[in-house]
């Protein structure tokens, strides 16, 4: 027990040491321009701006008393949209939850970071503990999280969101892994409650950000049948587990309904904002690494594009160093389990390793929605999760070999671990922190909007007006109540005047006044106008649910409920 005991300390101390260690110095090696010299300051980033806003927007909503804010009052200069309507809004939770104990903003941001690498570090050391040791585990562990791409988005792309994928996609593999092990009779114990796992972190992964849970399914998925179907071939024993892949279908297929609320409407409401504003602006098949023919991004001065060029070019030289040594000392591989997994890992690391390239176009425009992926070099989330376990591979080769005292595959699997890991290494230095030192300090930028949310009859650009004033008639204004997604308004007229109220128009945007409903008419910016008619009168504006978003909100509560209790009932019924 004590040896546990000290085992599990062990791992959370060098998990969090290791995180320490990527996260911490990224929040001083920017520079104030003017201000002095030699770091200090976290750096700009390509999102840093954006999620700051939305993260302040989601807690603006939280407090007004939404469960699910959907409206961000402050952006498009006050008018508004329906932002995380259509982004995710998972990692904002979690944002929220840290200011109302940290009531700072640059503390959220450096703790939500550091919880996210820890937790990624964490859960695929889980996840390869179950084909491999201790200390191979470990390896893994460490790689994953100073992997290039790892960094990469915490230190110029501030991907906040994308950040939680690390997380998701070992957990998904873990419990579907698992369901793949698991005997023939299909409603046992185990079964469910994987099941149970991973409808749960699929959804959670919708939450927080669906373009990179799309990728991963899809290359896994993939890598999958492809072994499957090459097993079948083989006629090896057990092998293909129809009802494993059957039970984590059915999982994954559940798993879109904990993340209806958000998940549904962004499908079926998109047409309402300017949602091909992302396809026009960043067309993913433009997105290619080493496609120099493309025109919309300049790959040989942008040195970002040259850094996601380098970090897939090293993950391809550590899927084929360790695709040689599991070759030429696969005889060492006795597991059946690692055998499995090494499979699906290289299956996996090539395929997304191909699907990134420019020749790989021709498959890419047949697979439906690949481009809500958006950029395919995002698929380096699923190489630096491969290319990390490859190494733990490399790693269980040589400790294999120890028992047995073959020293030259002993050597060549160590070798290649160590290789690995000093490769990572120097690329995350090179690439990613290096180029970030005395770069230009983060500002906030309370102007910044994502276009792409806005509703489609908005202009991109509006001008700065009066939260609430009259157009025509005579009278006085003065408004009571302005939250997110309620305002309460008193005027007194004169004369029947029209009421002009600096919010865009959307579906679920509903007036009254008085207490009565009254018809929304929109101005030339589409904002919102209300006949007021004379006299004092009370107007309010509320935003309220739509059919769509009431259904999505109906199945989300109910699938989550469902799971709670179903997970209660399966351990419960066997005490």
């Amino acid at each position: 027990m004590k040896e546990q005991i000290r085992d599990k300390a062990g791992l959370i101390i060098l998990c969090l040491t290791l995180t320490a260690i990527a996260v911490l110095p990224f929040f001083y090696l920017g520079e104030v321009r003017g201000g002095g010299c030699c770091g200090g300051a976290m750096p700009v980033t390509h999102d840093g701006a954006m999620h700051l806003n939305q993260m302040q927007g989601f807690w603006r909503g939280l407090t007004s008393g939404r469960i699910y804010p959907r409206w961000d009052d402050l952006t498009h200069s006050g008018f508004g949209a329906p932002l995380t309507s259509f982004y995710p809004p998972g990692v904002y939770y979690l944002t929220s939850l840290l200011f109302a104990f940290l009531r700072d903003w640059q503390r959220v941001q450096i703790s939500v970071n550091l919880i996210l690498f820890a937790l990624s570090g964490f859960v695929v050391y889980l996840y390869a503990r179950q084909r491999m040791g201790g200390v191979s585990s470990l390896l893994v562990m460490a790689i994953y999280i100073i992997a290039p791409y790892h960094l990469l988005n915490l230190y110029q792309r501030g991907a906040l969101a994308e950040q939680s994928g690390f997380i998701w996609m070992p957990l998904i593999l873990l419990f579907a892994d698992r369901l793949m092990e698991i005997s023939p009779a299909l409603l046992n114990k185990k079964t469910m409650l994987n099941m149970a796992g991973l409808s749960a972190c699929f959804g959670a992964w919708l939450w927080t950000h669906p373009p990179t849970a799309y990728q991963m399914v899809l290359v896994f998925g993939l890598a999958l049948l492809i072994y499957s179907g090459a097993a079948a071939l083989m006629r090896k024993p057990d092998e293909p587990n129809i009802r494993g892949l059957m039970s984590i279908i059915v999982a994954l297929v559940f798993g879109t309904l904990p993340a209806a609320a958000y998940f549904y409407p962004a499908i079926f409401e998109r047409n309402l904002v300017n949602s091909d504003d992302i396809e026009i602006s960043w067309p993913y098949h433009a997105s290619y690494v080493f496609d120099y023919d493309q025109k919309i991004y300049d790959r040989i001065n942008d040195r970002f594009f040259v850094r996601i060029d380098r970090i897939w070019a090293l993950n391809l030289a550590i899927l084929l160093l360790a695709g040689l040594v599991v070759y030429l000392f696969r005889h060492r591989l006795k597991s059946e389990s690692l055998k499995r997994g090494a499979w699906i890992w290289f299956l996996a690391g090539g395929l997304a390793t191909f699907l990134m390239t420019r020749p790989s176009s021709f498959i890419g425009r047949l697979i439906p929605g690949i481009e809500s992926g958006v950029f395919s070099w995002r698929m380096l989330t699923i190489t630096s999760m491969t290319s990390a376990l490859l190494a733990g591979l490399c790693f269980e080769i040589s400790r294999k070999s120890m028992e047995k005292e073959s020293g030259s595959i002993r050597l060549a699997g160590f070798v290649a671990s160590i290789v690995i890991m000093a490769g990572t290494l120097v690329a995350g230095y090179q690439l990613v922190a290096q180029p970030t030192y005395r770069v230009e300090a983060f500002r906030p930028r309370p102007d910044h909007f994502n276009f792409a949310t806005l509703p489609k009859e908005v202009p991109r650009v509006v001008p700065t007006i009066e939260r609430a004033s009259l157009i025509s008639g005579k009278g006085i204004v003065g408004v009571e109540i302005w939250q997110p997604e309620y305002r309460k308004i008193v005027v007194n007229m004169e004369s029947i005047g029209q009421l002009q109220i600096r919010t865009s128009y959307f579906a679920g945007w509903a007036a009254m006044i008085d207490g009565q409903i009254s018809q929304i008419r929109t101005g030339n910016l589409n904002e919102i106008l209300i006949n007021a008619p004379v006299g004092s009168h009370v107007i309010e504006l509320n935003f309220k649910t739509t059919p769509v978003r009431m259904a999505g909100n109906i199945l989300s509560c109910a699938s989550i409920g469902f799971l709670i209790i179903f997970v209660l009932f399966v351990k419960r019924r066997d005490r």
